[in-house]
């Protein structure tokens, strides 16, 4: 869980809480604090909630971000 910035101190962050309406949600953020959109769940509606059913895919997600 983290707590967003919403007041401009931390702009990358701060675009997070367009992600709205579902959690929890996984994020993979770039170094410059945006989302790294290329890795997400698939899910056309719902791309940063992984179900249950779907751990496989956020390890892989996890493992793909880490660089290993």
């Amino acid at each position: 869980m983290i707590k967003v910035d919403t007041k401009g101190q931390s702009p990358g962050l701060a675009k997070l809480s367009q992600y709205s309406g579902y959690v929890p949600q996984f994020f993979v953020l770039k170094p410059d604090g945006t989302v790294n959109e290329a890795l997400n769940s698939g899910h056309p509606r719902f791309p940063y909630f992984f179900a249950s059913q779907n751990i496989a895919k956020l390890k892989a997600i996890m493992k793909a971000a880490s660089g290993s």
